[in-house]
């Protein structure tokens, strides 16, 4: 298989992901209606995550915004399945019950003004993974990432310390990319990856693949950046 053919599958992939993406929001924007098209009231998913926090801390210097340490929503259900004998042998290192998830979160009215979705300048954050999580709610703006990647092994993922150092590359880059956007929104291809440069180099030391999330991997393949 050619390059041209790889760059084709790739994007045709990003492409259903962009559209299982809108297709999710569409069904969460249809679910909050009853039967009698009335609105339900909106669950938070942010503050399901605040209390299931094992760690909450403000950021010293900007203490409105705090980090946010959580256990992955997956525990209670690997931990049974590890203790059962039928199981056991099928949990591998990837469903590891003591993988933590961090977030940042910031007071809606005084959150970066960026855009709450994939496909744009966050995606180049060189968090741990990429950004899986962004939610914006009445109680929070709020971002996220999970340890659940191919090069989560390899990383002390059940260790607050580091997820909290994550979350120290998520806050300095969501206030980067703040910065950015307004003038990565309106530039062409080349401009766009200068200003997505900026936010890779804010950890230099890690190869790219473990700097950026699979959705902009595949846009730096394509050559599609953002």
């Amino acid at each position: 298989m050619d390059l041209d053919e790889h760059i084709a599958q790739a994007t045709e992939l990003l492409r259903k992901l962009r559209w299982r993406s809108e297709a999710r929001e569409a069904g969460l924007r249809s679910a909050r209606r009853d039967s009698g098209g009335r609105y339900r009231p909106a669950v938070s998913g942010n503050r399901e995550i605040a209390h299931r926090a094992i760690l909450i801390q403000p950021v010293p210097g900007d203490p409105t915004v705090e980090f946010w340490v959580t256990y992955t929503p997956l525990r209670e259900e690997w931990l049974r399945l590890r203790e059962d004998p039928r199981t056991r042998d099928l949990i591998g290192e990837h469903c590891n019950p003591d993988a933590l998830n961090g977030y940042v979160a910031f007071p809606k009215r005084h959150a970066p003004r960026l855009k709450m979705g994939t496909g744009n300048i966050v995606q180049y954050i060189p968090v741990h993974g990429g950004i899986t999580y962004m939610e914006k709610d009445s109680v929070a703006a709020v971002w996220g990432f999970d340890t659940q990647h191919l090069s989560s092994e390899k990383e002390p993922i059940a260790e607050p310390e580091w997820v909290v150092a994550n979350c120290w590359i998520l806050y300095r880059g969501l206030k980067l990319a703040a910065k950015l956007w307004p003038e990565f929104r309106r530039a062409g291809n080349t401009r766009r990856a200068e200003l997505a440069q900026q936010l890779l180099d804010l950890v230099e030391e890690q190869p790219l693949g473990d700097k950026l999330g699979f959705e902009a991997m595949l846009s730096v393949l394509t050559g599609r950046i953002g």
